[in-house]
Protein backbone atom coordinates (compact mmCIF):
# COMPACT_ATOMS: atom_id res chain seq x y z
CA UNK A 1 0.00 0.00 0.00
CA UNK A 2 2.61 2.55 1.08
CA UNK A 3 5.97 2.29 -0.64
CA UNK A 4 8.86 3.99 1.06
CA UNK A 5 12.23 4.28 -0.47
CA UNK A 6 15.57 4.60 1.23
CA UNK A 7 15.66 8.30 0.30
CA UNK A 8 12.37 8.94 2.09
CA UNK A 9 13.49 7.08 5.20
CA UNK A 10 16.78 9.01 5.22
CA UNK A 11 14.94 12.30 4.75
CA UNK A 12 12.57 11.64 7.66
CA UNK A 13 15.44 10.47 9.87
CA UNK A 14 17.53 13.58 9.15
CA UNK A 15 14.50 15.86 9.56
CA UNK A 16 13.64 14.27 12.91
CA UNK A 17 17.23 14.68 14.12
CA UNK A 18 17.23 18.32 12.97
CA UNK A 19 14.02 19.02 14.88
CA UNK A 20 15.25 17.24 18.01
CA UNK A 21 18.48 19.25 17.93
CA UNK A 22 16.51 22.46 17.35
CA UNK A 23 14.48 21.70 20.47
CA UNK A 24 17.78 21.08 22.27
CA UNK A 25 18.95 24.56 21.26
CA UNK A 26 16.00 26.05 23.12
CA UNK A 27 15.92 23.53 25.97
CA UNK A 28 19.51 23.70 27.19
CA UNK A 29 20.41 26.50 29.57
CA UNK A 30 24.14 26.10 28.99
CA UNK A 31 24.96 28.11 25.84
CA UNK A 32 27.81 25.80 24.84
CA UNK A 33 25.50 22.76 24.83
CA UNK A 34 22.92 24.82 22.98
CA UNK A 35 25.48 25.81 20.37
CA UNK A 36 26.53 22.19 19.88
CA UNK A 37 22.91 21.24 19.28
CA UNK A 38 22.71 24.12 16.81
CA UNK A 39 25.77 22.83 14.96
CA UNK A 40 24.26 19.35 14.66
CA UNK A 41 20.97 20.87 13.50
CA UNK A 42 22.79 22.89 10.82
CA UNK A 43 24.61 19.74 9.69
CA UNK A 44 21.35 17.80 9.45
CA UNK A 45 19.76 20.54 7.35
CA UNK A 46 22.82 20.56 5.11
CA UNK A 47 22.56 16.78 4.75
CA UNK A 48 18.92 17.16 3.73
CA UNK A 49 19.97 19.70 1.09
CA UNK A 50 22.64 17.31 -0.20
CA UNK A 51 20.10 14.50 -0.35
CA UNK A 52 17.71 16.64 -2.37
CA UNK A 53 20.42 17.40 -4.90
CA UNK A 54 20.95 21.01 -3.85
CA UNK A 55 24.69 20.82 -3.24
CA UNK A 56 25.17 24.58 -3.38
CA UNK A 57 22.64 25.17 -0.60
CA UNK A 58 24.24 22.41 1.48
CA UNK A 59 27.69 23.96 1.12
CA UNK A 60 26.34 27.44 1.90
CA UNK A 61 24.55 26.03 4.96
CA UNK A 62 27.78 24.55 6.27
CA UNK A 63 30.08 27.47 5.43
CA UNK A 64 27.86 30.43 6.32
CA UNK A 65 25.81 29.11 9.21
CA UNK A 66 27.94 26.43 10.85
CA UNK A 67 31.23 28.03 9.89
CA UNK A 68 30.62 31.70 10.56
CA UNK A 69 27.51 32.43 12.60
CA UNK A 70 27.97 29.54 15.04
CA UNK A 71 31.62 30.42 15.63
CA UNK A 72 30.63 34.05 16.23
CA UNK A 73 27.96 32.92 18.68
CA UNK A 74 30.42 30.75 20.60
CA UNK A 75 32.99 33.56 20.63
CA UNK A 76 30.48 35.98 22.18
CA UNK A 77 29.37 33.39 24.74
CA UNK A 78 32.96 32.72 25.78
CA UNK A 79 33.71 36.44 26.01
CA UNK A 80 30.69 37.13 28.25
CA UNK A 81 31.84 34.67 30.93
CA UNK A 82 28.33 34.14 32.30
CA UNK A 83 27.93 32.65 35.79
CA UNK A 84 25.41 29.83 35.56
CA UNK A 85 24.95 29.36 39.31
CA UNK A 86 21.67 31.30 39.30
CA UNK A 87 20.21 28.96 36.67
CA UNK A 88 20.77 25.85 38.78
CA UNK A 89 17.52 26.08 40.80
CA UNK A 90 15.40 23.77 38.65
CA UNK A 91 16.44 21.02 36.27
CA UNK A 92 16.37 22.00 32.60
CA UNK A 93 13.71 19.44 31.75
CA UNK A 94 11.21 20.74 34.30
CA UNK A 95 11.47 24.37 33.20
CA UNK A 96 11.37 23.51 29.50
CA UNK A 97 8.32 21.25 29.76
CA UNK A 98 6.48 23.76 31.96
CA UNK A 99 7.10 26.44 29.35
CA UNK A 100 5.98 24.12 26.53
CA UNK A 101 2.81 23.20 28.42
CA UNK A 102 1.99 26.87 29.03
CA UNK A 103 2.51 27.77 25.37
CA UNK A 104 0.43 24.80 24.18
CA UNK A 105 -2.37 25.69 26.59
CA UNK A 106 -2.43 29.34 25.54
CA UNK A 107 -2.38 28.35 21.87
CA UNK A 108 -5.22 25.86 22.30
CA UNK A 109 -7.29 28.45 24.15
CA UNK A 110 -6.65 31.04 21.45
CA UNK A 111 -7.94 28.76 18.69
CA UNK A 112 -10.89 27.58 20.79
CA UNK A 113 -9.83 23.97 21.38
CA UNK A 114 -9.83 24.09 25.18
CA UNK A 115 -12.07 25.77 27.67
Amino acid sequence: MFETSLCQILFYLLAALAVICAVGVVAYRNPVNSAMCMAVSFAMVAAIFFGMGAQFLGIVQLIVYAGAILVLFLFVVMMLDVDFAEFADLPDNVVFFQDCANVAHKFSRSVGCAT
